[in-house]
């Protein structure tokens, strides 16, 4: 099973393809959320669309084979650390240029 290596990287390719298709539309349920009327509402409610919907498509793409869902997982979590970086940097600001 594990001895496909174009498998696992074309599953690894597909998480970081579900990965960031996950954080952008997280990514919008949070700038829309200051005009929502119920704001627990579209939290509950795409955070429970976003899970499902990743989930299924780890499920899919990897066909039930555990390698293919660990590889899936890799690529997800690899795109949530550059994302999580990159929202860092751009939070700072150096000290000079806050008034």
């Amino acid at each position: 099973m594990i001895d496909d290596p174009v498998y696992l990287m074309a599953t690894f390719a597909a998480g970081l393809v579900l990965g960031a298709l996950y954080l952008e539309a997280l990514w919008l349920v949070l700038r829309h959320l200051p005009q929502a009327r119920n704001p627990s509402l579209w939290i509950l409610g795409s955070a429970a669309g976003r899970i499902g919907l990743l989930l299924a498509g780890w499920y899919w793409v990897s066909g039930g084979r555990w390698d293919g869902l660990l590889a899936c997982l890799a690529g997800f979590l690899l795109v949530r650390i550059v994302a999580t970086r990159l929202a860092r940097t751009g939070i700072r600001r150096p000290a000079a240029s806050q008034g």
